[in-house]
């Protein structure tokens, strides 16, 4: 194997484990929800509230992240997101009351916002084209395991000790990788050279949301990522009530479906060098709309695979969207997959918030009318534009 092979090799690892790390302790609190509700005597629209403002943060920090990582690079900009976020983990599990709780983990999403932007630009300057799909549906591979695992450790631990227990032990393996992380991921070669012209907040905001197909891939992954949170944040509210009656540790166990985002993510990445982005994407939004729809039976094996359809559809979508996006990018690729992840989050903090409000109203059917409207709205929009640009600048129709 050459020195290269091994260098490319060890940054996908790298970036794996970052993205794992990032999205475990970001997504953590999720199957927690009702102990949140009954430990802090909160309602769910409020539990929900431990997952809402840490996107929230990542949110803010998108907005200042392609600066930094400019000035001080992108592999400074990542590590330091990791190292911080495991201390403030750390921070939350020690956390006395709910608002202090919702402060330390505003300030933890805010500091995680430097990795996902940065890992995304990362994987589209440093690799070639024709692995850079490939690559990406590795990294997003990465946050599905890294999901999928936080939720599920999370659970486990808070069934045999505590939530508190939960979050100081996620802690301690954020802290192991982000020291991975640091000695392993090769320094950048080329940034700035792909990466396109640097512009400020708000020209970059107005140059991507006026490039129609940026803006209509932003507007998509604010829906579909409003749609897998709010379905998973109050699935656990069903799941834990009668007739199923599941522990914590049940419900952490059922993240385990978001494994199958490991091996659809990297698939669509090939898929869209042989259909197009724009087809991988549309057939993906269908197939969560599908899944959603499966989980509204009463028989819990069926729900569980509507939620594994819903689950590897998701994963094909974000990865699909995260590689077209710095294809379709005409300035700083940072800057634009910074702007698509601001919308992505702003959907969960949105859309995972008033799934609440249906929940509380109109139960499970409520929640899924609400999740199928999203997919449908984001399934127009793909539909709306009558071509796409493909990463090779080539159109595509769609029927």
């Amino acid at each position: 194997m050459s020195k290269r092979t091994i260098v490319l090799w060890q940054a996908v690892l790298a970036l794996f484990l970052g993205g794992f790390t990032t999205y475990s302790l970001l997504y953590c609190t999720q199957p927690l929800l009702p102990i949140f509700s009954a430990y802090f005597n909160v309602s769910p629209t409020v539990a929900s509230l431990s997952l809402s403002v840490a996107i929230a943060g990542v949110i803010l920090g998108m907005l200042i992240t392609p600066k930094l990582s400019k000035r001080w690079g992108r592999k400074r900009v990542m590590s330091v997101a990791l190292a911080s976020a495991a201390i403030l983990e750390g921070a939350a599990a020690l956390s006395p009351y709910y608002e202090l709780f919702l402060v330390v983990r505003s300030l933890q999403g805010l500091v995680l916002a430097g990795f996902p932007a940065n890992a995304m630009a990362y994987v589209m300057e440093e690799f070639p084209p024709h692995q850079a799909g490939t690559i990406m549906g590795l990294y997003i591979s990465g946050t599905a395991v890294g999901g999928m695992m936080g939720r599920l450790a999370a659970g486990w631990l808070t069934a045999w000790y505590s939530w508190q227990v939960a979050m100081l032990v996620l802690a301690a393996c954020g802290a192991f990788a982000a020291i991975w992380f640091i000695f392993s991921l090769p320094g950048s070669q080329n940034q700035g050279g792909q990466g396109g012209e640097t512009l400020g907040l708000l020209e970059s905001l107005q140059r991507a949301v006026t490039e129609r197909q940026l803006l209509y891939l932003y507007l998509c992954g604010f829906l579909i990522m409003g749609a897998f949170v709010t379905l998973f944040n109050y699935m656990s509210y069903l799941l834990m009530a009668d007739p199923y009656g599941l522990s914590t540790a049940d419900i952490g166990t059922l993240f385990l479906l978001n494994a199958i985002g490991t091996v659809i993510a990297p698939l669509a990445g090939r898929l869209t060098a042989l259909y197009s982005h724009a087809k991988v994407l549309a057939g993906g939004i269908v197939l969560m709309l599908l899944g959603c729809l499966v989980t509204l039976a009463a028989t819990f094996g069926i729900k569980v695979v509507g939620m594994i359809v819903f689950s590897g559809a998701f994963a094909a979508n974000h990865a699909t969207i995260s590689g077209w996006v710095g294809r379709c990018a005409t300035f700083d690729k940072a800057q634009a997959s910074a702007w698509y992840l601001t919308f992505y989050y702003a959907g969960s903090v949105v859309a995972g918030t008033a799934g609440g409000l249906f929940w509380s109203l109109y139960g499970w059917s409520g929640v899924i009318a609400m999740i199928a409207i999203l997919l449908i709205v984001a399934l127009a929009i793909v539909m709306r534009e009558p071509t796409w640009r493909t990463a090779d600048n080539r159109t595509v129709h769609l029927p």
